[in-house]
């Protein structure tokens, strides 16, 4: 039989990606150690192996296929990619075989085209991949242009994020400087997997000395595997949701830190390689300056609402004053009618008074005088 065999990304387990002439129940998954494909050619690196007669070597035990199926001989060559042995292309015998030279060219060539053409896989996987991260970006991008709720742009951006790029877990906790506690604000797991928001709030920050340092210095989180993290609070917690391979960046808004943002991986170890932190780190970035922008304009919000307060109050207390204006005039203006009247009153009784008083002198003073006169004379 051929096979052609790859190192799955949890680097345990050697899988035949594609076979001619297998035997029934050919086991196509197996456990990397002791199989021969991974000792000879994936862990030693070498280009070409032919072993002529298997019984000669362990794999006759550490091999579940060589054992069941009794294979006698084996052809292997190395696949590679840019120089990482990618894969192995091997025939296998139940009869023993003196491999000529030209059986070794043969699958030297194949390997090479295979090689090639993993190659252009490789590639065109890779530039679909970078299209796909840069529709991401865009997307956020756009999302980030107007926040009307805070809360459903993170839960939108990481849903967007978990389906683009490969992850099982995304988060954003949130650092509550008051309190020095931190919250899990938004989640995003893939399907099948438990969410533990609701667990994670109010975690008080003392708890993570490791790393909450790491973050107020702004320094990233990166670990292939979570057991070469430090024992303590931390660990715990990652073991408990069953990540094995954990990134995160710290988000800052106006020179404060704000909260973490997170991505986990729970099936296998997950190198972080450049271009991935590259890429998250962008979106960190999008993400805080969407919150700076948020609360910025929340605030400016905030303080039209109180100046519209405050000029409304005004407007009543100069409507209130206008109208209380408004009254005193009235009652001046009465006021001014009444003495007016007052006046015109005291006016015809002064006038009347002297017409009285006239009539009083000449009825009866006058003539009292002339009598007084005539008697002097």
């Amino acid at each position: 039989c051929a096979l052609y065999n790859r190192l799955t990304q949890q680097k345990n387990v050697v899988c035949t990606y594609s076979g001619y002439g297998l035997p029934p129940e050919f086991a196509e998954n197996v456990k990397a150690d002791g199989n021969i494909c991974y000792e000879e050619i994936f862990n030693s690196r070498e280009c070409v192996v032919a072993i002529e007669d298997l019984t000669l070597t362990p794999y006759v035990a550490t091999d579940p296929n060589i054992k069941k199926y009794k294979f006698k001989s084996y052809l292997g060559h190395a696949v590679s990619i840019g120089g990482k042995v990618w894969g192995s292309l091997c025939v296998l015998d139940t009869k023993r075989r003196n491999f000529s030279e030209i059986d070794i060219q043969i699958i030297t060539g194949l390997s090479k085209a295979l090689s090639l053409e993993e190659e252009r896989g490789r590639v065109r996987k890779a530039l679909k991949t970078r299209l796909e991260w840069e529709k991401m970006l865009v997307d956020i991008s756009a999302r980030a242009i107007s926040i009307d709720d805070i809360q459903s742009f993170l839960d939108g951006c990481l849903a967007r994020m978990g389906q683009t790029l490969d992850m099982d877990g995304l988060f954003v906790w949130e650092y509550d400087h008051e309190s020095d506690s931190m919250s899990n604000i938004s989640e995003w797991v893939a399907q099948g997997y438990p969410a533990y928001k609701d667990q994670l709030q109010n975690m008080p920050a003392g708890a993570f000395p490791w790393a909450m340092k790491l973050l107020h210095n702004n320094q990233m989180i990166s670990f292939s595997d979570i057991e070469d993290i430090p024992d303590g609070e931390e660990k715990k917690i990652m073991r408990m949701i069953g990540i094995k391979s954990i990134l995160m960046i710290p988000l800052f808004v106006n020179e404060a830190l704000f909260g973490v943002l997170g991505f986990e991986v729970y099936t296998y170890n997950r190198k972080w390689a450049d271009e991935d932190v590259n890429v998250l780190q962008t979106v960190s970035q999008i993400v805080t300056k969407s919150i700076e922008t948020h609360m910025a304009e929340k605030s400016l919000e905030e303080a039209n609402q109180r100046l519209e307060q405050r000029v409304k109050k005004r407007t009543k207390d100069i409507e209130q004053k206008q109208k209380e204006l408004e009254r005193l005039n009235k009652m001046l203006m009465e006021t001014n009618r009444a003495l007016s009247a007052l006046a015109s009153y005291m006016d015809r009784n002064k006038k009347e008074t002297e017409r009285h008083i006239a009539r009083s002198i000449n009825t009866r003073l006058m003539p009292i005088v002339k009598r007084l006169s005539l008697i002097h004379i």
